[in-house]
């Protein structure tokens, strides 16, 4: 519908009065709101920048955690790998101790066969006492017939050289009597025959200090049959016992003169 066209002669006044009314007061609500609006606004845009600042805050503190956690995840890569080395380290470490455990199981089962045998041992030799008591008596007596015949054999190589001494002194004498003079009477020559010469005399008593001191070592019971015996196989005279015995004190007497 078209509106009614009213002349301007017709317009009333308290119409146009009451339309500027109208006016100023959408004006007013105009002006009320583009007020509200730039509060609004204001507010917005402080709440902007105080989100803006936070956010910057918010944005640098995570940039810092970030860094953060960077260096504590290069931390934990690294305590990782430390802990993935000793893991290691205790793996071989464990099988060192299984390889010792064995080697402990070996010796000690070693060690009871050992006791074991030394018991073994042990018993054979008690056991054998009676035996090794009998063989270290065998050879005790083994030895001390050894140092008899060591002593046998030095006393006999003594008196052999004293009959090689004797022999010889005895020949030097038969040949020195050969070449004496024809004409020494037979009272000088009996009387060579009854008295020998010292160095004679002093090689029997030697030889007979000897004889006795063997014979009364070894078979002091038996002297008078040895004494027999080595007159009728050498063919000298020896002297009596006593007088042996007396002839061996002079013959010291005199040495040490």
């Amino acid at each position: 519908m078209r509106p009614k066209s009213i002349s301007t002669d017709t317009i009333d006044l308290d119409y146009i009065q009451r339309l500027e009314e109208r006016l100023i007061a959408l004006d007013r609500n105009i002006a009320k709101h583009h007020q509200r609006i730039l509060d609004k606004t204001e507010r917005l845009v402080a709440t902007n920048s105080h989100s803006s600042r936070t956010l910057r805050s918010h944005t640098q503190a995570l940039a810092s955690q970030s860094s953060t956690i960077d260096g504590t995840r290069h931390i934990v890569t690294a305590q990782a790998r430390t802990i993935s080395s000793q893991a290691r380290k205790i793996a071989s470490q464990q099988e060192l101790i299984e390889v010792m455990q064995r080697d402990i199981f070996r010796l000690s089962r070693w060690n009871t066969e050992s006791n074991s045998r030394i018991n073994a041992h042990d018993e054979a030799l008690i056991s054998r006492e009676d035996d090794i008591r009998k063989v270290s008596a065998g050879l005790e007596d083994h030895i001390r017939f050894f140092e008899y015949i060591e002593k046998e054999t030095y006393w006999m190589n003594v008196y052999s050289k004293q009959m090689m001494m004797l022999r010889a002194t005895e020949l030097e004498n038969a040949a020195a009597a050969t070449n004496d003079d024809e004409r020494s009477t037979d009272t000088s020559t009996m009387a060579d025959d009854i008295n020998p010469s010292p160095i004679i005399i002093s090689q029997h008593i030697l030889l007979d200090r000897i004889v006795v001191h063997m014979v009364k070592e070894h078979a002091s019971g038996r002297l008078q049959n040895v004494i027999d015996g080595f007159e009728a196989v050498h063919g000298v005279s020896l002297h009596s016992y006593e007088d042996l015995i007396l002839g061996e004190t002079t013959t010291e007497t005199t040495t040490e003169e």
